[in-house]
């Protein structure tokens, strides 16, 4: 009869200290397994106490299981107690650029992010499982669903949101179109519209506060000014590859339009607007003051 095989003798060419590290991150019942074959110093195969319905589990999954985590320590990522391998989240999700992961996470709710951090390290690549609890791996599943999700949205050119707890940069909100071009299109808007803005997102643009935000100034924010913005964004867009877009104006608006010329017509024979005839000629001031309508937001202070 053949003398059995040891552990280390099977698991060759990896070394006794590397099998026996990964074998005390394993469960309990793998552990067991293996004693049970081996015995306590793993270097006596025994068949005494062994039963043949073990086979399929022991070599057909656990020792498939053990090859698989030596390869994994061997390419340096850290094995987790119950024989699990863990990679940087980045590894996880190796298709992508590391900048559209952080992207992708800079959206995320603070809870969220919390636990990639529990996972992962502050740096999202140093795994740590000293402080991870069995309660997080249903959340971290469904956190990683939604990361693919969008991730795979965003390499589409879909536009990529969450609801969370704070909220996204003007320039998050307005992912797709350049920091450039999105900084011009906010410096052509009114003083009503950039007070909105700046309330919103704070001066510098990048730390939204709602301190100062009220409910009554969402409907103006977002059915009017967002509208408002992404119109022009998608000009300047179209513009660049030579698509020149026709204002079409309905007739049921012309007798407003023509109300607002004559409005303005006579605003400018005020001599607090008089002055703008010596910058600019009526044709301009009239094109400014029709197209802020179209936008629905006619001021003529503004000008």
């Amino acid at each position: 009869m053949a003398k059995l095989k040891t552990i280390y003798e099977i698991l060759s060419p990896y070394t006794k200290e590397e099998i026996n590290f990964v074998i005390e991150k394993l469960e309990y019942k793998d552990k067991y397994l293996i004693y049970l074959r081996y015995g306590k110093n793993l270097e006596n195969p025994s068949s005494n106490s062994w039963n043949k319905k073990y086979n399929y589990e022991f070599y057909n999954k656990l020792i498939f299981k053990m090859r698989r985590l030596l390869k994994s320590l061997q390419n340096g990522k850290k094995i987790a107690m119950g024989g699990r391998a863990i990679t940087t989240i980045y590894q996880r999700f190796s298709d992508y650029k590391k900048s559209e992961v952080d992207y992708i996470i800079s959206l995320l709710p603070s809870d969220d992010k919390k636990v990639l951090w529990l996972k992962y390290g502050s740096d999202l690549e140093n795994p740590d499982t000293r402080n991870w609890k069995v309660e997080y791996e249903d959340k971290f599943v469904s956190i990683c669903e939604k990361m693919n999700l969008r991730l795979k949205k965003r390499r589409n050119g879909e536009k990529v949101e969450f609801k969370i707890d704070g909220v996204l940069t003007i320039y998050q909100l307005l992912d797709g179109y350049s920091k450039e071009d999105i900084d011009n299109v906010l410096e052509s808007l009114n003083s009503h519209d950039k007070h909105l803005i700046f309330l919103r997102y704070g001066c510098d643009l990048n730390n939204p506060d709602t301190r100062y935000w009220k409910g009554e100034y969402s409907s103006d924010f977002y059915k009017k000014l967002l509208p408002k913005i992404r119109r022009r964004l998608e000009n300047i867009v179209r513009s660049r590859v030579g698509v020149k877009e026709e204002i079409v104006i309905k007739k049921q608006d012309n007798k407003e339009l023509l109300k607002i010329v004559r409005e303005t017509l006579e605003k400018l024979n005020n001599e607090r607007y008089s002055i703008l005839l010596k910058k600019y000629s009526i044709k301009e001031i009239l094109s400014y003051v029709l197209i802020q309508k179209m936008d629905d937001n006619y001021n003529i202070v503004d000008i």
